[in-house]
């Protein structure tokens, strides 16, 4: 793995660029969102999220985790096996969907 020195001047103005640039098609993701509880959690996290250190998506991500805890299990249960809680599953199954077209722009 390669060090890459986040001190350096290129390196701060391509990750000034990667935040310039992906913002307006995440909030536009954000938007067309129908779950509000992402809404809030993303607009919140947004920059954090494309400019942050790994650590700090990591912190995001136990702050998901305790905010909605039977998300935490149903990707630990969908790891595991297809055979979990049905009821997690159903409400899960469309929320992991709804992050997925935010961050990865799965189609609408």
């Amino acid at each position: 793995m390669q060090y890459i020195n986040p001190n350096q001047e290129h390196i701060k103005s391509a990750l000034e660029i990667h935040v310039s640039e992906l913002t307006p098609v995440l909030n536009e993701r954000i938007q067309n969102c129908p779950d509000p509880f992402l809404k809030v959690f993303f607009t919140k996290y947004i920059k954090r999220l494309l400019k942050n250190a790994p650590e700090d998506l990591i912190h995001i991500q136990k702050i998901l985790f305790r905010v909605k805890p039977d998300y935490k299990v149903y990707l630990d249960e969908k790891r595991k096996t297809l055979h979990f809680d049905a009821n997690i599953r159903t409400t899960f199954s469309v929320f992991n969907t709804e992050i997925n077209k935010i961050i990865i722009g799965l189609p609408i």
